[in-house]
């Protein structure tokens, strides 16, 4: 058995078959809950590897987690997480595949063999099994019993045939979701969305599905028509690129919603998970991971900008006119990307310093919801329609801000 192992035993953490566990050298045992349990097959790396009280790891098959932040009454039952950070009471199910950029909220569930990348789910949301859902924010609802739904097979497709991943999609919003309470969205299972699209809350999409258009109104039900699917063939040339009104302006928004969510853990979070170490590692791990979401967003239409220059070359090669409308958008957004790109990074280096500060009234709201013996989730949900209301304009703004950058 190795020291570290024995020092987490000695410790009070529960390890069952410790000739099984492996704990790499650079984990710290004081980040370790005694209250932890080990099951046999689990492997713990990295230096910022955080576990809370009452954390069970492996209860169904091996799991490895490699520079994760869980706090209290996490469960993993089974798969590999890297660089995710899990707030309170998550559970996540046997063959997990949890990737960096990742963010689960509390009392989020996921089923069985899930892929997560790039992927924040806020409190409550549960997933099916057998689900491909990277590159999605995810809000809605108000209890484990009144939740935001993915189906079992669910897929968002996150690549298209012209190589790019400029394709987040968002499902519900920040400065509504953060609020715990909006209407539920239900995705029905073996369904999937092609992305970038964005879904209003309580929007309720049958099974089978595929979503290739936003749904911008709230209370939507989305159902096949029937009848037999038509087929057609016709010439196609991926590098060139028709309208894209919309994969800008959803790009935009997701980047907008993502600085809102900074702020709102920079300003309102970090007065409850500082109670304790473990919240304050997930703290930390949430600013990462908020900080891996952006870079990556930022990466993935910096590379298409860069493609619609060379669409709209190609079109010209081709005695195509290059006057229409969306060769005259490509063109605008590719020659004003190095612009953007610049102010997105001032305004995010401004909020990782803390900036995106609320205004007074809005802030005397957050000094008294610190202020308060009860969790983060009941001092949300015992807000003020009024408080609310100021919540919800303060953080829009900060998305407004981004999306402002280029109107479409």
């Amino acid at each position: 058995m190795s020291a570290i192992i024995q020092k987490l035993i000695d410790k009070g953490v529960v390890v069952p078959d410790a000739s099984s566990v492996y704990v790499a050298p650079e984990v710290d045992p004081d980040r370790i809950h005694p209250q932890t349990v080990l099951h046999p097959g689990c492997r713990l790396h990295g230096s910022t590897t955080s576990i809370g009280p009452g954390c069970a790891i492996g209860l169904e098959g091996a799991v490895t987690l490699r520079d994760c932040q869980l706090d209290a009454h996490v469960q993993i039952r089974g798969g590999y997480a890297n660089h995710a950070t899990i707030l309170e009471g998550a559970d996540c199910g046997d063959g997990s595949h949890i990737r960096p950029g990742t963010l689960l909220e509390e009392y989020v569930v996921t089923g069985h063999s899930n892929g997560l990348k790039q992927t924040i789910l806020m409190p409550f949301v549960a997933v099916g099994s057998l689900t491909n859902f990277c590159d999605v924010m995810m809000a809605g609802g108000s209890s484990s019993a009144e939740h935001s739904e993915v189906g079992s097979s669910y897929v968002h497709f996150n690549f298209t045939p012209h190589q790019d991943k400029a394709t987040a999609s968002l499902v519900g919003d920040v400065p509504h979701g953060v609020l715990l309470d909006q209407a539920p969205i239900f995705l029905g299972g073996q369904g999937g969305i092609v992305g970038p699209r964005r879904i209003a809350y309580g929007t309720v999409i049958a099974a089978g599905i595929v979503v290739r258009k936003d749904v911008e109104q709230e209370n939507m039900l989305m159902i096949s028509a029937g009848g037999a699917q038509r087929v057609v063939l016709r010439s196609y040339c991926a590098p060139l690129f028709g309208a894209v009104d919309c994969t800008i302006a959803n790009n935009m928004n997701y980047i907008g919603n993502l600085f809102a969510l900074q702020a709102w853990y920079g300003h309102v979070r970090r007065r409850f998970l500082q109670r304790s170490p473990w919240g304050a590692a997930c703290l930390d791990g949430a600013h990462e991971r908020l900080a891996e979401g952006v870079d990556e967003r930022i990466q993935r239409l910096g590379q298409f900008a860069a493609k619609l220059a060379q669409s709209v070359q190609l079109a010209g090669s081709q005695a195509r006119p290059t006057n229409l409308p969306p060769f005259v958008t490509q063109e605008r957004f590719a020659k004003a990307w190095p612009e953007i790109h610049a102010a997105l990074d001032r305004i995010w280096q401004d909020l990782q310093a803390g900036g995106g500060e609320p205004p007074p009234e809005v802030e005397k709201t957050l000094q008294r919801m610190g202020d308060t013996a009860a969790t983060y989730i009941q001092t949300v949900q015992a807000l003020p329609e009024e408080d609310k209301d100021g919540i919800r304009q303060w953080l829009q703004t900060l998305v407004n801000q981004v999306t402002d950058l280029f109107p479409v």
